[in-house]
C-alpha cells in the first residue's frame, strides 16, 4: 500500500529522530571538544561502567549464612548474617563469661550494638538465618546451652546486650534476647537485663551471650568472574572503535 511506512521504518524513525537530535546539539557546540562521535562513546562506555557497578554491587551485597560447627556438633556460631537494614554483613560467636570478660570491662563502646531496634534487628537474624533446622529443635546442640532439667522445657536464652543503666549495688547490661525454645511455635526475641558480673558459664544454666563483629567486604570468587566480563566487555568496545575508525 502506497503512502503508509511499514512498521518497522516508523520505529527506526522515531529511534533516529532522539539521535539526529543530540547530533545537532554537538554541531551547534563550535566551541566544544565533544563532537557526536565522542558522545557515543561516552555513552558505551557508560553502559559498560553501569554493567561494572551493577555486578560490584549486587554480589557484594549477596552474602550466603554459614554456620560454625565444632567437631561435636554443637553450634558455635554463624558467618555472612544480614542484621536488618545495616549495610554489609555481621558475624557472631556464642560465648560464655560476664560482660566485664566479653565486652572490654562492660562499656558501651565494647557493644556491637548501641541501639534497641538494631539490637533487636540482630535477634531476629539470629531467628531467621542462624537457629534453623536441628538447631531450632535441639537447643543443647548450642554453645553454652545444656539440657534442661527434669519436667522443664528445653530453651536456649541468646544475650545482644547493647545498652548499660545502674541497677543499685551493681551495674545492668540491658540485652536483645532471642529464645529458642524446644517447640519453635515459642521461639521470639524479647528484652532482658543481667548484671554485668553475672558469668553464664558458672550460672547461667541455658543462657550465652552474642558477641557479634562486622565482617570485612571481600568479593566473592562469582562477583570476581563478573568483574572480569565487564572489563572484558569494556576492552572489546574500545577495541571495535579503533578498528572502525582504521
Amino acid at each position: 500500500m502506497r503512502g503508509v511506512a511499514s512498521p518497522s521504518r516508523a520505529f527506526q524513525g522515531q529511534q533516529a529522530a532522539p539521535v539526529r537530535t543530540l547530533k545537532k546539539l554537538c554541531l551547534q557546540q563550535g566551541g566544544n571538544r565533544m563532537n557526536f562521535s565522542s558522545l557515543l562513546k561516552l555513552r558505551r562506555f557508560a553502559a559498560v561502567a553501569s554493567l561494572f557497578m551493577g555486578c560490584l554491587v549486587a554480589t557484594t551485597a549477596r552474602a550466603d549464612v554459614v554456620l560454625l560447627v565444632d567437631s561435636n556438633g554443637v553450634l558455635t556460631g554463624a558467618t555472612g548474617i544480614t542484621v536488618g537494614s545495616l549495610a554489609g554483613t555481621y558475624s557472631v560467636e556464642f560465648r560464655d563469661g560476664s560482660c566485664i570478660s566479653l565486652f572490654g570491662g562492660c562499656v558501651s563502646t565494647s557493644f556491637d550494638f548501641t541501639d534497641i531496634n538494631v539490637a533487636g534487628d540482630a535477634a531476629r537474624a539470629l531467628s531467621d538465618s542462624v537457629f534453623t533446622g536441628v538447631f531450632d529443635t535441639q537447643q543443647t546442640r548450642t554453645f553454652g546451652c545444656p539440657g534442661p532439667a527434669t519436667g522443664e522445657l528445653q530453651a536456649c536464652s541468646i544475650y545482644t546486650p547493647f545498652e548499660l543503666f545502674d541497677s543499685g549495688s551493681d551495674t545492668g547490661v540491658m540485652s536483645a534476647v532471642f529464645i529458642n525454645r524446644e517447640l519453635e511455635s515459642g521461639d521470639g526475641v524479647t528484652y532482658s537485663e543481667l548484671t554485668k558480673t553475672f558469668d553464664t558459664g558458672i550460672n547461667g544454666g541455658a543462657v550465652v551471650y552474642a558477641v557479634w563483629s562486622r565482617e570485612s567486604s571481600v568479593p566473592e570468587p562469582g562477583t570476581l568472574g563478573l568483574l572480569g566480563l565487564a572489563g572484558a566487555a569494556l576492552a572489546w568496545s574500545q577495541r571495535r572503535r579503533r578498528i572502525s575508525t582504521q
